[in-house]
């Protein structure tokens, strides 16, 4: 379970996980909010320099091992610099910044900045602040649920 936001003016995708264990199913939903967000607003996105992307991945503990391939695969897949920043907020544990890690190598494979790794909210707040709160737009609640 877990939700995602598209924040348009910010050409910002936010998303916050609930559950302690990463599934595929879920792996693929957060993939396919990433990838809409990518198809259905790119040109924005392009013009502010990619997708700024924020994860609070701190309910997650464990995941199955296809959910790790699901993510760096769609990573890969997706077209050179489309992030101008990713953010992971995530539990310190070892099973969860090498899965961490692993998608980091994915990511600086497609041109991106990479991924920052932080591990409690304080440190969150420079990246998050001058964001607004806005509805998402209705095509990302078509891509799936976490729920």
């Amino acid at each position: 379970m877990g939700h995602g936001w598209y924040l348009e003016s910010a050409g910002a995708f936010l998303s916050q996980t609930q559950v302690s264990r990463a599934t595929t199913k879920g792996a693929a939903v957060l993939s396919g909010w990433v990838d809409a967000c990518l198809e259905k607003d790119g040109v924005r996105i392009g013009a502010l320099g990619g997708l700024f992307i924020f994860h609070d991945f701190r309910s997650i503990d464990t995941y199955e091992a296809e959910a790790r391939l699901v993510m760096t695969e769609r990573i890969k897949a997706r077209p050179r610099g489309y992030s101008r920043q990713t953010v992971l907020l995530i539990q310190a544990t070892p099973l969860v910044k090498m899965a961490m890690q692993v998608a980091n190598v994915a990511m600086a494979v497609t041109g991106g900045k990479g991924m920052r790794m932080i591990h409690d909210l304080d440190a969150a707040k420079p990246f998050l602040r001058g964001l607004r709160a806005e509805p998402s737009p209705s095509w990302l609640k078509s891509v799936g649920s976490l729920r």
